[in-house]
């Protein structure tokens, strides 16, 4: 992990997420969503997760429960009783004695070392029952890992328990790690770690598994027998298994952008399917217009792929799923849908069902209390409660968001999940979360909100889209899913000891094993295909992985009410070919955007609106992607002003170019001035530029770790403007000595290959023109006299609600009707997720949310400044082209 560097106003790219290093965050095992029993002790623990090596980001887990105040409220009880017959712990021993539904709050102090302070805070659920009645192993079989420390794969255990009338609890839970739980293997292969984690110690040979066997106390004859297959896979393994994918560089790889495509939830039988959907990547990334710049750049990347099956088809499903349609099934299906469901339902109620459920958390089994709204209303939830923003059908859709049982977890090769349990956490943060302390009494107080409005994080947790290393696949020491650069998880051992599978058999896979100490081109550019019909995206582990899975629906398919089964309350997804369903434009178009993030671009989309700007958009220093940046860094004025100082936006003043080219390697020092080699191709057009003594510049290459490269850096050492061609010397290798007005420039360090030599567009006056217009720029930094200037160029000024469309600008500095006005660059508002404080360039965008219209997506294109960024660092002997061919002339 790397820490700013001093003087660099690009550091942001590189910095860490906003934690206290060397804390990372805090966990608490078995999980945050437990169940007990009652008068049956549950053990419990809490760990701050710290790093071990900040070169290899191994952690360690350090001890906290003699900093731990648990803190417990009964949420369904009625206002006044809901701290009635609470759970206590003691020594991380749990106790209840009475069956119920609990949340709960875990604040952690450092009271050895007072001065330390509050260390932060976690939030989860307890049910308690009366009884537990009978188990199964929630995954038909399991793949872990040779590991010489840490055990990696944790097999999910569900339960059913006893009724409990009145209670609210489900009947069936997830006691993956519970103290209740007991494994044991019979095999050396495989050892049994603590919280049922299993080590690999000798990889198992092709057909062969470790029968580990599972024991429950107090339930000797579970209906499912109690065995579960397990195999050892050594991830560190050279395997030469490399195979190109049309043609590629293989000898020089390491000077080459690589991308190799690995498979997840395939088995043997689905290779075929694999196969096509690379193709198809390949094929449509660097062909079709709507990808640019790729096409343009193909002849600098690689492209790889990489299969090995998976034991079982589909990947897990984080969440639970609604099983049925629920009282509102005349209006609406509700069947199928994530729980808690990450997308409004439309319908007449002002509040859409995902922003219910973090508000007043999910329904009790049989939930079926009168006036729910009035309920909610009393009691004391954070900015309180509008009961005119809900109708009767609204509740009754909410009543109907749950489920009986719990889908099995799938054998896949590299432990991905789709969506996220409740048991893995809430998307707030725990480290800046302190945690408000429980009051003596339910009665309303600030105190008792802002308790309330804590232990409710609990039902705030990542669904939309969310598509990752699932953590009981990747032990809690190799990898932290908090953006850390995570290098010894599975994936990354498989990828980074690929071999090509042609002989010499190159090493090729150690360009994709990322080092936070170095930039790397091929950083990022490992794509896994998962094999599932849920639509999901994203880049994972600090921008070093990208995901995606090869269809769109947002429901779960299950066979509940289900086929027979030995125990009726297993659980299982629909098993599905999709050979049919792979819709390959937008598969593609996905795995772009993926790849977009691992350019350095942050999402444009919007998704949370609000009357306040979001935490990442209002700190002093900007944010750290280049396609991005914040009302914190560019206001003029303190708040509430938002006019912003146009001269700080980083992409304005980037040049266009008429003629360009890319160092093939690094100038030297001679007596005229630099020397330096673009190569042969196109050589006649800088012949031209010798000939009409045109402007050149030789800007150096020098991206952040993490491909970072605005702002642009200025100085001598990194740019040298106002050169002319001294003298051709080789044609055949396009070589030319560079010299500054008929002297030499000053001597320099050489500049490295990469570096980008260029004719700078310029008007008919001989001024540079940059790719915001200069009409637009001249627009946007008068004085703030009119409703629009030093404001974003949004003609939709509404930003308190997000808009999931394309921005254009208003009139503003335009005389005529603009045509595709969205493509204009400039400064629009919304973006990283959020409506308003985070502005971006152009009105559309590859990194914004496409509109589908059939099987046609439209405006899927990157714009501008994010082609300008990717061809800047690829390829930036491109630009004219770009320039020429690209820039919307509007």
């Amino acid at each position: 992990m790397e820490e700013p560097v001093s003087g660099d106003p690009r550091a942001a790219a590189d910095a860490p997420d906003p934690v206290d290093p060397p804390h990372v965050d805090l966990l608490m095992f078995p999980h945050l969503d437990m169940h007990a029993v009652v008068n049956v002790p549950l053990q419990v623990d809490v760990v701050l997760r710290q790093l071990e090596k900040v070169t290899a980001n191994v952690f360690t887990l350090v001890e906290q429960l003699q900093n731990c105040t648990f803190e417990f409220i009964a949420p369904h009880n009625p206002t006044g009783h809901r701290f009635d017959d609470l759970p206590t712990v003691v020594n991380g021993s749990v106790q209840a004695a009475k069956p119920g539904v609990y949340l709960f709050q875990v604040r952690v102090e450092d009271k050895v070392h007072p001065s330390i302070g509050k260390i932060g805070s976690l939030v989860g659920r307890l049910q308690v029952h009366s009884a537990l009645v009978d188990w199964w192993f929630g995954i038909d079989s399991i793949t872990t890992a040779v590991d010489g420390k840490f055990g990696h794969a944790q097999p999910s255990v569900y339960a059913q328990f006893s009724e409990d009338p009145g209670t609210g609890c489900d009947l069936v839970g997830d006691i993956t790690g519970h103290s209740y739980v007991t494994l044991t293997s019979p095999s050396p292969k495989v050892v049994v770690m603590p919280w049922g984690r299993l080590r690999g110690v000798t990889e198992t040979v092709a057909g062969e598994t470790v029968q580990v066997t599972g024991a429950v106390a107090g339930v000797p004859n579970p209906t499912q027998p109690p065995v579960l297959p397990v195999r050892v896979f050594d991830y560190t393994r050279v395997r030469n298994d490399l195979e190109p994918v049309g043609k590629v560089d293989a000898a020089g790889f390491e000077d080459m952008f690589n991308i190799v495509f690995l498979a997840e939830g395939f088995t043997a039988a689905d290779k075929p399917l694999f196969d096509r959907a690379v193709a198809a990547a390949k094929a449509q990334m660097f062909d079709r217009p709507r990808h640019e710049p790729f096409h343009m750049l193909s002849g600098r990347f690689n492209v790889f792929k990489a299969f090995t099956p998976s034991q079982q088809r589909m990947i897990t499903c984080g969440n639970r799923v609604t099983d049925n349609t629920g009282p509102a099934q005349g209006k609406r299906d509700l069947k199928g849908l994530q729980i808690p469901f990450p997308f409004p339902l439309d319908g007449p109620g002002a509040m859409g069902l995902n922003a219910l459920v973090e508000r007043v958390g999910l329904p009790k089994r049989g939930e079926n209390r009168p006036n729910l709204p009035a309920i909610w209303a009393g009691q004391s939830l954070p900015g309180g409660f509008d009961v005119n923003a809900l109708d009767a059908d609204s509740v009754e859709v909410w009543k109907a968001h749950q489920a009986a049982g719990i889908l099995q977890a799938a054998d896949t090769m590299f432990g991905l999940y789709v969506g996220d349990r409740l048991a893995d956490g809430s998307r707030v943060r725990p480290l800046t979360s302190l945690g408000a302390p429980r009051p003596a009494a339910d009665t309303p107080s600030d105190q008792l909100t802002a308790f309330i409005g804590r232990v409710y994080d609990f039902y705030k947790i990542d669904v939309r889209q969310s598509l990752r290393l699932d953590p009981r696949r990747h032990p809690p020491e190799l990898f932290a899913p908090s953006d850390l650069t995570c290098p010894g998880n599975a994936v990354l051992n498989y990828a980074g000891n690929l071999a090509y599978s042609l002989v010499p058999h190159p090493a090729v896979g150690k360009v994709w094993v990322p080092d936070d100490t170095a930039f790397k081109r091929s950083r990022g550019l490992v794509a896994i295909i998962c094999y599932d019909d849920v639509a999901g995206g994203e880049n994972i582990n600090n921008t070093t992985l990208t995901a995606s899975t090869l269809a769109d629906e947002f429901r779960v398919a299950s066979d509940y009410p289900r086929k027979p089964h030995t125990n009726p309350n297993v659980y299982r997804r629909t098993d599905k070919d999709l050979t049919a369903a792979f819709k390959s434009d937008r598969f593609v178009s996905r795995t772009v955007h993926e790849f977009g993030h691992t350019f350095n671009l942050g999402d444009e989309y919007e998704e949370n609106g609000g009357d306040a700007d979001p935490f990442i958009a209002t700190a002093a220093v900007d944010i750290g992607f280049d396609n991005l940046s914040t009302i914190g860094f560019l206001r003029v004025s303190p708040a509430p002003d938002r006019h912003l100082d146009i001269n700080k936006v980083k992409w304005f003043g980037l040049p266009r170019a008429t003629v360009s080219g890319r160092l093939q390697a690094a100038s030297s020092n001679v007596a005229a001035g630099l020397q330096v080699s673009v190569g042969p191709k196109g050589f006649d057009r800088w012949v031209k530029v010798f000939q009409d003594k045109d402007e050149v510049v030789l800007r150096r290459f020098e991206p952040t770790k993490r491909k970072g490269q605005l702002p642009l850096l200025d100085g001598n050492d990194h740019v040298l403007a106002n050169l002319r061609i001294a003298s051709v010397v080789d044609q055949a290798t396009g070589t030319f000595v560079l010299s500054l007005l008929g002297s030499p420039p000053p001597a320099a360090v050489p500049f490295p290959a990469g570096s980008a030599v260029y004719v700078p567009k310029k008007d008919a006056s001989g001024v540079v023109v940059p790719i915001v217009p200069r009409d637009v720029e001249h627009y946007l930094t008068l004085p703030p006299d009119g409703p629009h200037v030093r404001l974003p160029l949004n003609a939709d000024t509404e930003i308190r609600v997000p808009n999931p469309g394309d921005d254009v600008p208003a009139p503003g500095p335009f005389r005529r009707p603009l045509l595709n006005s969205f493509r204009l660059v400039g400064i629009f508002e919304g973006g990283g997720h959020f409506s308003r404080g985070v502005y971006r360039a152009s009105g559309a965008c590859k990194m914004r949310t496409p509109k589908t219209v059939g099987d046609v997506m439209e405006h899927a294109a990157f714009c501008y400044l994010c082609k300008w960024l990717i061809v800047n660092l690829v390829d930036p002997g491109q630009h004219a082209l770009l320039s020429d061919s690209f820039y919307p002339e509007l």
